[in-house]
């Protein structure tokens, strides 16, 4: 009787001691699992763009990469697309013009009319886009929004040529590349520069204003007003 006693006591210190174990087991995976968090920290997968895209283009499945990054640096990235959401990205019209690895962004694929790039135009102005010398215009500090003035190398009259301030302190709006830049003018501004721009001796460029150089955009030079009354019909005014 004692023996059988014995037995059952064994056995509970036994079951006893398997629960302890699976306990501490539990417990050491559970920091384990905590300390290795800690030092990798949160993640999360955004996308961002594998190659240079207009507005209008619509996105591919090749277009965007998921990539793993810390939550804390995702934060501030705005609202970001993550890879649950890849999905949803493919096929989306692109309301604005991204490059290789920027973030892809809610507001670059959804958003209203009110939204729009040409929502930023003023009222009875127009955008104009136009080629320019990258080798004479500081193009890598351009900026939308900075104010610019357009010059242009002309042979008026029986002169020699000589360079010409055309206009002053127009608006960009963007820089699609080195060698453009897109302007904000009037409807009347846009068809005199068309026009000039066949009668110049080369591409135009431009000179960076300051900011705080206020007022409107001028008048085309008086000495090119003829030339921006029409164009020459001999040239393409285009010159690489």
């Amino acid at each position: 009787m004692a023996e059988q006693t014995q037995g059952i006591a064994n056995k509970k210190l036994l079951i006893v001691a398997v629960v302890l174990a699976a306990i501490v087991v539990v417990f050491y995976n559970l920091q384990i699992s905590r300390i290795r968090k800690a030092s990798k920290g949160d993640t999360e997968w955004i996308l961002r763009y594998t190659v240079d895209r207009q507005v209008g283009d619509t996105l591919s499945a090749s277009d965007i990469e998921a990539v793993e990054l810390d939550t804390s640096f995702v934060k501030g990235l705005g609202r970001c697309l993550t890879r649950k959401e890849r999905d949803f990205a493919i096929g989306r019209r692109l309301n604005q013009s991204v490059t290789m690895r920027q973030w892809v962004l809610w507001s670059h694929v959804t958003a209203k009319e009110q939204d729009n790039p040409s929502a930023k135009i003023k009222l009875r102005m127009r955008k104009y886009s136009f080629p320019i010398d990258p080798d004479q215009s500081p193009v890598e500090n351009l900026r939308d929004g900075d104010r610019v003035n357009v010059w242009g190398m002309f042979a008026v009259g029986k002169k020699e040529p000589k360079a010409f301030l055309i206009i002053e302190n127009i608006k960009v709006m963007e820089v699609p590349s080195r060698r453009k830049i897109t302007v904000e003018v009037t409807p009347e501004i846009a068809g005199q520069l068309a026009n000039i721009r066949t009668n110049a001796l080369g591409r135009l460029w431009v000179t960076v204003r300051n900011p705080t150089e206020r007022g409107n955009p001028s008048e085309i030079h008086p000495n090119l007003r003829d030339m921006a009354a029409s164009p020459d019909a001999m040239s393409a005014g285009d010159f690489d």
